[in-house]
């Protein structure tokens, strides 16, 4: 009886003290030397980080660097361990949590996006469905792009991304996202998900959305947004947008839809909407960007006569003196205005190809 027992005490103390050895040694060592690795693969080459902190059962890396020059970087990125989880399970952890990751980068025209220290390469979604932990907490993100038009854009976003239950290898996104600038300020939900041949879904609700740069002001909006990358394809972004107010180059509008589509490299946006005033002439617009970035605008008005269109261009200083309406055209019937904005117009004057429109005749004016 007395060797038994000690033979249970034995078999006690070995896996107590594997147990241990394996809490404070063996996994955090297994754990750093990993962690390199497993940013590189989310497309990160250069990675770097201050000083990492063990203890029993989490690891911690602190202020990494995610690029040569430290523009992108993390703050802290908690790593939380169960023995039994990570060594029964393929060196799966219990939860990872990424505190103030924080990204910069550029974003073109027809909306590409690049980030300092990362690649271009979209292959690295499809290492989403190996995340080593259940789930991934991430609190008080930032990403700031630079725009050649609107500036620097700040973009805040905190979340969870998590393998989706009853889905093999598809991972779940869910978040929200908020801008708080004056330039862009909004408040979204969203969602998404990431499929094992590394393609991948979102879908984000924003409400409100104001927007006020140069040309454009816009307010007590919302809008619902999706974003579509294929397995090895570009991105495919599509939105809807219902303004209640909006100036657009000295054109002001209410109840106004939007409808704007990013796919095969080419910007599209389509609106409809009506002039504000009593007027309340129909208003269509029109933009498309192609792979060169060489913008095309083109504008349309339908008012019930011409001299609301002249009271309305008159009134918004859309109309200089040098640009007379067509003295031929009747002043009573329905027309189709269409014009062109030159992107060196100036004080909201409408410089470029006009073309009007009605049933008995049809006239240009530059």
């Amino acid at each position: 009886m007395r060797k038994i027992l000690t033979l249970l005490a034995l078999l006690c103390l070995s896996v107590g003290g594997a147990y241990v050895y394996a809490l404070y040694w063996y996994i955090p060592d297994k754990i750093k030397s990993r962690f390199a690795e497993g940013l590189q693969g989310l497309g990160f080459k250069l990675v770097a980080f201050e000083s990492v902190s063990a203890s029993g059962g989490s690891v911690t890396f602190n202020k990494i660097s995610l690029d040569p020059k430290s523009f992108s970087g993390v703050e802290g990125l908690e790593i939380r361990y169960s023995p039994e989880r990570f060594l029964f399970q393929g060196g799966q952890a219990d939860s990872l949590r990424i505190r103030k990751l924080h990204l910069t980068g550029e974003i073109s025209p027809s909306l590409d996006v690049t980030l300092a220290g990362r690649t271009n390469d979209l292959s690295f979604l499809k290492s989403f469905k190996d995340i080593p932990a259940p789930a991934v907490i991430v609190e008080g993100a930032t990403l700031e792009l630079l725009h050649p038009e609107l500036g620097g854009l700040k973009l805040e976003f905190e979340g969870q991304i998590r393998k989706k239950s009853g889905k093999r290898n598809e991972v779940e996104i869910l978040g929200r996202v908020k801008s708080t600038q004056k330039k862009l300020s909004f408040e979204s939900t969203l969602t998404g998900t990431v499929f094992p041949d590394g393609s991948i879904k979102i879908s984000a609700k924003a409400e409100p959305l104001q927007l006020d740069i140069e040309d454009l002001k816009m307010s007590r909006s919302s809008g619902t947004f999706n974003l579509e990358i294929p397995a090895g394809k570009g991105l495919i972004l599509t939105a809807e947008i219902i303004a209640a107010a909006i100036n657009w180059r000295s054109i002001p509008l209410d109840d106004t839809k939007i409808s704007l589509e990013r796919k095969d490299n080419i910007l599209s946006l389509k609106a409809e909407g009506k002039t504000i005033g009593a007027e309340a002439i129909d208003f269509t617009a029109s933009l498309k960007t192609n792979e060169q970035e060489q913008t095309i605008k083109e504008v349309g008005l339908r008012p019930q006569n011409l001299i609301l269109l002249r009271d309305f261009l008159a009134k918004n200083t859309l109309l200089s003196p040098e640009q007379a309406l067509p003295s031929l055209l009747p002043r009573d019937v329905p027309l189709s205005v269409t014009f062109s904005f030159a992107d060196t117009a100036k004080d909201g004057v409408l410089n470029g190809q006009w073309a009007i429109e009605n049933p008995e005749h049809t006239s240009g004016v530059r």
